[in-house]
């Protein structure tokens, strides 16, 4: 007589098996916090105008790691209105900023996360570059 088998008996029974883990994986390779991101940038650059910013970028860099693009692109739409007013229109550190803010969002929105941290990493080293040309 032929026995009837679960289809997916062959997936579920092995990992039933298996021993578990007692503990998880550690978070020894999670990026930092925001804050303690900031709080070294703050101790490089002193005052900056374009620190609000700056932490609005680096929430949007840690949202982007976590694959919480809705929250990143809510993050990049505030840094780069944070930008446009604590920075002079005429600045070419603004422009390259926001140009790297555009290029963030597209990747955001096609849940690419290597592209989208390079892009903001671009955008907080070219506002950043404002001190340095004032």
């Amino acid at each position: 007589m032929p026995t009837t088998r679960h289809p997916f008996l062959d997936l579920v029974l092995p990992n039933a098996l298996a021993p578990h883990m007692r503990h998880g994986p550690d978070h020894s390779h999670d990026p930092r916090p925001p804050e303690s991101m900031l709080e070294e940038v703050v101790a490089q650059f002193g005052p900056h105008p374009a620190l609000p910013a700056v932490a609005m970028l680096l929430g949007a860099d840690h949202d982007c790691r976590a694959d919480h693009y809705d929250a990143a692109l809510a993050w990049l739409g505030l840094a780069e209105t944070r930008l446009r007013l604590d920075l002079p229109p005429e600045a070419p550190a603004l422009q390259a900023a926001l140009g790297a803010i555009a290029m963030a969002r597209e990747e955001a929105s096609r849940h690419d996360s290597a592209r989208c941290c390079a892009a903001i990493a671009t955008a907080l080293r070219a506002a950043l570059q404002f001190s340095a040309a004032h």
